[in-house]
């Protein structure tokens, strides 16, 4: 069984209209726009991704379930260092790079300035 990891955006539904929404930064409830939160080409990519590796960057979040925000994630995103170590050597991992993990990175920057975005994982 494979590791799977995927970023969802998080949607609320207004109880009074019936429709979508999304939180401001100051907590207030605005209507969802789709176009609002399209992924740019370069961070589709990262929506969903499958490898062990990705265990690495879950690490600190194993006793809160399978889901965070966006932010949470990246604020405990790990060094390339600290990464590069725990894969070590292991050619299952050749394919994991320094540019793609500070690719990742940058993507979940992106995913983290529009607030909603939640990164899920399989186990």
């Amino acid at each position: 069984m494979g590791f799977d990891l995927s970023i969802n955006l998080n949607l609320g539904l207004d109880l009074k209209t019936g429709l979508p929404y999304v939180w401001g930064k100051d907590y207030e409830k605005i209507p969802y726009v789709p176009s609002e939160f399209e992924v740019p080409e370069k961070y589709r990519k990262w929506i969903e991704q499958h490898g062990h590796h990705f265990h690495i960057y879950i690490k600190k979040f194993d006793a809160h379930g399978h889901t965070v925000y966006a932010e949470q994630f990246l604020c405990e995103y790990p060094s390339w260092e600290t990464v590069k170590k725990a894969i070590g050597n292991n050619c299952e991992y050749e394919y994991w790079t320094e540019e793609d993990h500070n690719s990742f990175k940058e993507a979940l920057e992106w995913f983290t300035s529009k607030n909603n975005f939640v990164v899920d994982w399989s186990y």
